[in-house]
This record gives C-alpha cells, structure tokens and sequence, in this order.
C-alpha cells in the first residue's frame, strides 16, 4: 500500500474502535470482578475473559494499514500500555467531545472552540500518531459521518455535538 492509497480517517476510526473494544473489556472484568466481591461465586463464568473479538479486530486492522508510517507510530505507542492505560486515554479522549459539546452555543468561530480543536489535534497526535491538518480535516468529516462515532461522539457532548466538531474542524483548520 502508497502513502497515497492509506485512509488516514478510516485507520483512526479502525484504532478507536479497537480501543473502545479493550474499554469494554476491561469494564466486563470490573463488572465480573464486582460481582465475585458482592455476591461471591460457586461456578465460574469465563466469558468476561474472551478477548476474541479484541484479537480479530487488531489482526484486521494490522493486515490492513500494518505497513502504513502511521499505524507502525500508533504501535510504538501502544506497545508498553496496559489495559488501565488504554481506559484512561479512551475515556480522556471522549471527554474532549464532552468539551465541544459545552462549547456548541459559541459558534465555532470562537477562540475558545479554536483551542478545543487544537487540544483534539494534539491529544490525537501524542497518543495515537502525527494529526496533520489534512487528517483533523478527514477526522471531522468522519466523525459526523453517522454511525458509530457521529452516535458515541453525541452520546457523549450532547445532540449535534458530533457535526458541531466537525464544523469547528471545518472551520479553524
């Protein structure tokens, strides 16, 4: 694969999703591991174990942009995290968008939503890999794309907190 052929948006949106995976995981063995407390156990159920789901979506996205400067950056962060790690920057990175939802009755011209995106940018760039101005720009139109992260990014900021990102993106980069 060229650096030209690599889709920069859909890598992030591939390593969101597996972080989001790892945060579900974790929270499954908390869950699991609350229940054991309040209730004690007399069988033990492994389900809260199963990393497979975590385990295919990595190996998809490793044969996917594996050769790609980007996730090769993605991985030399990612290799030394542990699980609480990769909680606290997931849940770190969602509360940005909590933020942008705060800042949606300012209008994106605002200097204080220009320095929202540039804390997005620069939390993208120090814990998953370089976010240039053209990949912020693709992120936007990404995250108000529906589904998935136009869904999580509105659960979390509010309605429209989504598009409102990806506008003030739009307009400041």
């Amino acid at each position: 694969m060229t650096r030209l052929d690599f889709d920069r948006s859909k890598a992030l949106e591939h390593q969101i999703q597996l972080l989001t995976l790892k945060k579900e995981h974790l929270e499954n063995l908390i869950d699991f591991a609350r229940g054991i407390k309040l209730i004690g156990v007399k069988t033990m159920n492994f389900k809260a174990f199963d990393k497979s789901k975590i385990d295919e979506y990595a190996k998809q996205a490793k044969e996917q942009w594996g050769k790609t400067e980007a996730f090769k950056e993605f991985e030399e962060k990612d290799k030394n995290r542990s699980e609480e790690d990769m909680k606290l920057i997931t849940e770190n990175f969602m509360n940005l968008f909590v933020e942008f939802g705060k800042l949606q009755e300012l209008g994106v011209e605002q200097e204080d939503v220009k320095n929202q995106v540039q804390k997005l940018q620069n939390y993208i760039t120090e814990h998953f890999y370089t976010c240039t101005p053209e990949i912020l720009k693709g992120l936007g139109q990404m995250y108000a794309g529906g589904g998935d992260f136009t869904e999580n990014i509105n659960k979390v900021g509010g309605s429209g907190c989504a598009e409102f990102t990806a506008k003030a993106i739009e307009f400041w980069v």
